[in-house]
């Protein structure tokens, strides 16, 4: 059986190295070290194993913006390196557990998705309509249809292998093979390869650290494909950064219905010059929309806002009247 190994020695703070190790075994156990840190997985079989140092803190303990900013990149490029690895190992699955051991931001990405199904739960109604923009393979758009099975949902999916695989899953979604923004027309798309949940109408991710196509993809504007009384509940962004752009390139049909908007914002937005202050202005300036966290903290201030944007512990919200 194929299985990770996850080899931690130190932590991955204060001027430690964490590494990790990825390979086949017959089965791992469990344990943690006397830390309390994350748990290190051990092997109780043979098998091929590859290496790979991580990130080396900066040696400081001031808890620095800019030191954990570096080092966080720093581990998200080695660990695209370690992704493509494990694929060729057969290990791609498992390396969820890599990233939840090592990274907060997977971590609290996981924490954030189960809030977000306890949210489909309470407010869909059966008959609720909703759009799902960056649906990937379908997990968010598979609870919108389970709890508005009677509501009219459009999905948006611009990676051609993508969507035709949420067409045979979703038969009564109206399905679109495009991307969102504020202006339509023809883009280039940076597809990821080995990381297909980081493609974008801009590449996020470090040169080098990911298998990268260069492609072209439709561009719709939702103001010019939906009329402003198209009534729409619920609209989810998960678009690696343009998030701004699909908000500004429907905020007729937003204002007008004042949806429950569920969005990711983080890094990404600044390949795209979008600021804090851009996103807040519009959401809750523009729209009228109350700003909060997965957890339920808020309505978020301007200033509170810029703050967590700034250190990253946080990226995916919902906003709503």
């Amino acid at each position: 059986m194929l299985c990770l190994v996850v080899s931690a020695v130190g932590v991955a703070m204060g001027g430690a190295w964490r590494l990790v190790t990825i390979g086949a075994t017959a089965g791992p156990v469990l344990s943690h070290d006397s830390t309390g840190q994350a748990p290190d997985i051990q092997p109780d079989g043979p098998g091929p194993a590859v290496s790979l140092w991580l990130a080396r803190g900066p040696g400081r303990t001031d808890g620095s913006r800019r030191g954990r900013s570096a080092m966080q990149e720093q581990m998200n490029k080695q660990l695209g390196q370690l992704r493509q690895t494990a694929v060729e190992l057969g290990l791609g699955p498992a390396l969820k557990l890599v990233r939840r051991t090592v990274l907060p931001s997977a971590r609290r990405n996981a924490i954030d998705d189960q809030h977000l199904a306890l949210l489909l739960s309470f407010v869909l109604q059966e008959d609720s309509n909703c759009i799902d923009v960056g649906a990937h393979r379908g997990d968010v758009l598979k609870s919108i249809v389970l709890h508005a099975p009677r509501g009219e949902h459009i999905a948006y999916e611009p990676l051609p292998h993508l969507f035709e695989y949420l067409c045979l899953e979703f038969p009564t979604v109206t399905l679109k093979q495009a991307a969102l923004a504020e202006k339509a027309g023809v883009s280039p798309f940076a597809y990821v390869r080995s990381r297909p949940a980081y493609s974008g109408l801009r590449q996020r991710t470090a040169a080098g650290a990911e298998d990268v196509e260069q492609i072209e993809v439709v561009v719709e504007v939702l103001d010019e494909t939906l009329p402003p009384e198209h009534r729409l509940d619920l609209i989810k962004i998960d678009v690696e950064g343009a998030e701004y752009g699909v908000l500004k390139g429907g905020q007729k049909l937003l204002a007008t219905n004042r949806p429950y908007v569920i969005f990711e914002f983080g890094a990404a937005a600044r390949k795209y010059g979008t600021s804090a202050e851009d996103m807040y202005r519009l959401i809750d300036g523009d729209l009228g929309l109350r700003i909060f966290d997965m957890d339920g903290t808020g309505p978020y201030t301007l200033g509170t806002f810029r703050r967590t944007f700034d250190n990253g512990n946080r990226f995916n919200f919902v906003a709503h009247a």
